[in-house]
């Protein structure tokens, strides 16, 4: 496995540190502090806010998925980094992917953070600042002394510590109760339909969960699937109908994996 060209010793030897291919020697790699969770749809390691955080050549890690790894900006704590890992530190994927991954080393702008960045900005053209209310706001590429990364704002629970994701709500801490999440799915799902936003991949790794009172809202951290369709003919992108049926379908789902994961009624602290 290796680090992104021109990262530190100490770098390298951290993406080691953070392979993730072997769950059976996760107790090897990662202490019981830091150690919580893998997502099941691209298995990237994530932490509790109450733990005591993993550092990464310096950074405080917040999440790690199958193209990317996300870290605090050590700059500025409110926003966060998303570096692109190298190819032999991802995830294996069928052969489309293989060819998305094969064209985006050849031409940046189809790189996952270039990807994102582009989404964000055109929806934030279309819509206006009422998108932050949704998505993780994207700030630009920046060059970092570990290389290349997309600076993000930090979604921040209310004790100032990075927000949970949803799939951390459901599998690690179960603090919120069913129906208080599923309103909150609906909430997003009646958003993309009106404004016709073709966001299809809602899994739970890729939202975090913010509490205004007795009010939840996910905040959706991994917006690319906008402009990466995995259809070979997109239709559901051509066609307003069946782009609602799809984002319709895929918040059932969502809300089909919330009610199984919390069966147990509940309340909202």
């Amino acid at each position: 496995m290796q680090a992104p060209q021109g990262c530190s010793r100490n770098l390298r030897q951290a993406v080691t540190t953070l392979r993730c291919d072997d769950n059976s020697k996760l107790g090897d790699l990662f202490s019981a502090h830091a150690r919580r969770f893998f997502l099941r749809q691209n298995r990237p390691v994530s932490f509790t806010t109450e733990s005591v955080v993993d550092q990464w050549a310096g950074l405080e890690i917040i999440s790690r998925g199958a193209n990317r790894l996300c870290a605090r900006d050590p700059g500025d704590p409110r926003r966060c980094l998303k570096f692109e890992l190298q190819s032999s530190e991802r995830t294996r994927v069928g052969m489309r992917q293989k060819l998305r991954r094969w064209l985006a080393r050849r031409f940046s702008s189809l790189g996952e953070n270039r990807t994102e960045l582009r989404v964000y900005r055109r929806l934030h053209a279309r819509l206006g600042v009422s998108v932050e209310e949704h998505l993780a706001t994207c700030h630009g590429i920046v060059d970092t002394s570990y290389g290349k990364a997309l600076q993000c704002d930090c979604v921040l629970a209310n004790d100032g510590m990075p927000a949970p994701s949803l799939y951390h709500c459901l599998f690690v801490e179960r603090r919120y109760p069913a129906p208080a999440l599923c309103e909150a799915v609906d909430r997003f799902e009646d958003w993309l339909i009106r404004h016709d936003i073709p966001l299809f991949d809602l899994n739970a790794g890729n939202f975090v969960v913010q509490q205004h009172g007795n009010t939840l809202r996910l905040i959706c951290v991994d917006t690319k699937s906008v402009l990466s369709s995995k259809e070979i003919l997109p239709f559901s992108r051509w066609s307003r109908r069946l782009m609602h049926r799809k984002i319709a379908r895929r918040a059932q789902r969502l809300r089909a994996r919330i009610h199984a994961a919390l069966p147990a009624p509940g309340n909202l602290q």
